[in-house]
């Protein structure tokens, strides 16, 4: 059964999601894209090995977890989840992260990249090309100034893309900050890792910048790679396919 729970972290109430079966062999933490919360994965896990616990996280300003008014970079949430782990003492941990997920994840490997076992990455990099980068911080600045206005810009997004996921309106300029947080998102080559990582890359990728598979191959040199034959922006029915279509491939690569 998947129960949801509440802890505390950094004095902020967080809730997460956990799936605990008897006798679980490993606990895999999973972190969602964008401005998703654990719900995404809510309808996955039961198709997920059954002698796995797993653990999603509404991360801050997210779901049902409150937020930090005054941090909301990547730096911050990186040193949430590593809270979050030592919180409820979680041991023998793997993760999945996807998208705006994995740029936390990479980022928290300095503070303790012992913490992870092993690793999956989906559609992770450095975000969007140098001018597609500068002009969506000029055109979508004013989402960060309240709610009001992230509103509007959702409504606009709604009617050009009406098959995007729906997104819950809670928080969203605070949200909106922590999205361009992630244009400053730089990974350095200086830290080498010696985790074991699987890298799931989008053939057709127009959100992560081409170089970052070079960078990851470099900073994780015991990687898998696979192509998938999907965008990095998806649909709700994209993402059901490639559920379905990536995860006995993930798991017969790491042997769960």
């Amino acid at each position: 059964m998947i129960v949801r729970k509440e802890t505390e972290v950094f004095g902020l109430k967080t809730s997460y999601l956990d799936y605990s079966p008897k006798d679980y062999k490993r606990t895999i933490l999973l972190i969602g894209g964008g401005i998703l919360d654990s719900r995404f994965f809510k309808e996955y896990i039961p198709s997920f090995p059954k002698d796995y616990r797993f653990i999603a996280p509404d991360l801050p300003g997210r779901g049902l977890s409150e937020f930090n008014r005054n941090d909301y970079s990547i730096d911050y949430l990186s040193r949430f989840v590593i809270e979050f782990i030592d919180n409820l003492k979680l041991q023998n941990l793997s993760v999945f992260a996807i998208s705006y997920g994995t740029a936390v994840i990479i980022k928290s490997l300095p503070l303790n990249s012992e913490r992870f076992d092993k690793i999956i990455l989906l559609g992770a990099g450095e975000y969007l090309p140098f001018l597609l980068n500068r002009f969506i911080r000029l055109v979508c600045y004013p989402t960060t100034l309240n709610d009001r206005i992230t509103n509007l810009y959702l409504d606009l997004i709604s009617i050009f893309a009406p098959n995007s996921f729906k997104i819950e309106r809670r928080n969203l300029s605070y949200l909106a900050k922590q999205y361009f947080s992630a244009l400053d998102f730089k990974m350095d080559i200086k830290n080498i890792y010696k985790n074991e990582i699987f890298l799931l890359n989008f053939d057709n990728d127009l959100v992560v910048r081409n170089s970052s598979i070079i960078k990851l191959k470099k900073k994780f040199p015991n990687n898998h790679i696979l192509e998938l034959s999907f965008n990095h922006v998806t649909t709700k029915e994209n993402t059901d396919k490639m559920i379905k279509e990536v995860f006995p491939l993930v798991i017969k690569t790491f042997n769960w």
